[in-house]
């Protein structure tokens, strides 16, 4: 029994440092990623079968990610092209179960955890956003793009980690003084607008209105006007990006002609899909992009259903209800505006995703996974916090 409690102490300390170490590596190196992601879910799989109690508790997102997972590997059985699927159920599917890992390793000792991965986020997003930034200044790049991946991924994990921070300035366990969090924030927001992403761009105007409406302080929208205005002058392109920002409708960088072969394709195969990684062989339109070389219908929503089809589609559908769902309900619940704002701060950075798109993404989606799995946590935390409360 000592030797058994032992190893299973040696598996949690593991699966945490792991799990830190996941977090610390997303903008850094896709091998080390894939190699971290690897040994987590080894870690976890070995201390279920020591310890059935491991999955005894159970949480309100374990069945509609079930069901997710299970349509997904549906759909590879299911699939036009058998060959091309097959690379999800080992490269993509198990990756899932990270939400479970997740779950299980934070639990312990969460408010700890829960700074411990906000502090990951601030100094990952701050290293992520200079290394973006120095490439686009020295001429390196035309556009700011992270170590491992392009502008797109980058775009994702700066406004997913600003969306996280903004709501948290208040918490000096991370930010001692405003100072700091006031030019954390304008690093972040220069890495952003240095993808030169009009997606991500739109973002972040929208974050910083309704955290300045939220918080009554307009310090940061000011200061990004400002930045809007300097970099017009300094640099052409962002003044063509403008342009095909206003006229969004005339610059849709072939968008529109990926939205025509989806509505073509929707009735064709609506239960199950065509399979993923198929885009190419069923794509109609590939003579009308400007970009030959386009692989994938560049919206999460519309990838899954012509992937996976309309029950995948729905269970993550369900995933997103009930998020915002246990959302509303833990926020009437907080007597703690501190509480509150990373309530919002998580909240905030899931939105990002869900309507900015990335949570399918093979780096950023590691992100969602653990900001999923971190939400799920923080309403039982607050629920038993409060539970205690009000038994006083």
């Amino acid at each position: 029994m000592i030797i058994k409690n032992n190893i299973l102490r040696y598996l949690d300390v593991s699966l945490l440092y792991s799990s830190f170490a996941l977090l610390s590596v997303l903008m850094l190196s896709t091998a080390l990623v894939t190699i971290i992601s690897s040994i987590i879910l080894i870690l976890f799989i070995v201390r279920i079968i020591i310890d059935r109690h491991t999955l005894a508790k159970h949480n309100y997102l374990e069945i509609p990610i079930l069901i997710f997972i299970l349509f997904k590997v549906i759909s590879v059985f299911t699939s036009i092209s058998f060959e091309n699927s097959l690379p999800v159920l080992y490269k993509e599917i198990p990756f899932y179960f990270l939400i479970f890992a997740f779950i299980y390793t934070f639990k312990n000792n969460f408010n700890h955890n829960l700074l411990v991965i906000t502090r990951i986020i601030l100094f990952s997003s701050l290293l992520a956003s200079l290394i973006g930034i120095s490439g686009f200044i020295s001429g390196l790049e035309p556009r700011a793009t992270s170590i491992v991946s392009g502008y797109t991924t980058l775009g994702i994990f700066l406004t997913v980690s600003l969306a996280y921070l903004l709501f948290i300035s208040d918490d000096k366990r991370i930010f001692k003084k405003p100072f700091y969090w006031y030019v954390s924030m304008i690093i972040i927001i220069t890495g952003i607008l240095f993808t030169l992403n009009r997606t991500h761009w739109i973002g972040i105007v929208l974050l910083i209105l309704i955290y300045s409406i939220y918080k009554k302080q307009y310090i940061l929208p000011v200061s990004l006007i400002l930045i809007f205005i300097l970099l017009l002058f300094v640099y052409p392109d962002f003044r063509v990006r403008i342009s095909q920002l206003l006229f969004l409708f005339d610059n849709m960088s072939g968008r529109n002609s990926l939205w025509k072969g989806a509505v073509q394709l929707i009735y064709d195969r609506p239960l199950f899909g065509f399979g993923p990684n198929t885009f190419k062989l069923i794509f109609p339109f590939q003579s009308e992009m400007g970009d030959k070389l386009v692989s994938s219908w560049h919206n999460d929503y519309i990838q899954l259903y012509l992937d996976s089809g309309i029950f995948a589609l729905a269970s993550f559908f369900w995933i997103i209800i009930l998020t915002y769902k246990k959302g509303i309900q833990t926020f009437r619940k907080i007597s703690d505006k501190s509480e509150g704002s990373y309530l919002l701060a998580l909240i905030a950075s899931i939105s990002v995703f869900i309507f900015l798109g990335g949570s399918f993404d093979y780096l950023c989606g590691i992100l969602f996974k653990c900001l999923i799995s971190t939400f799920v946590l923080y309403n039982i935390y607050i629920t038993n916090k409060e539970k205690v409360v009000s038994s006083k």
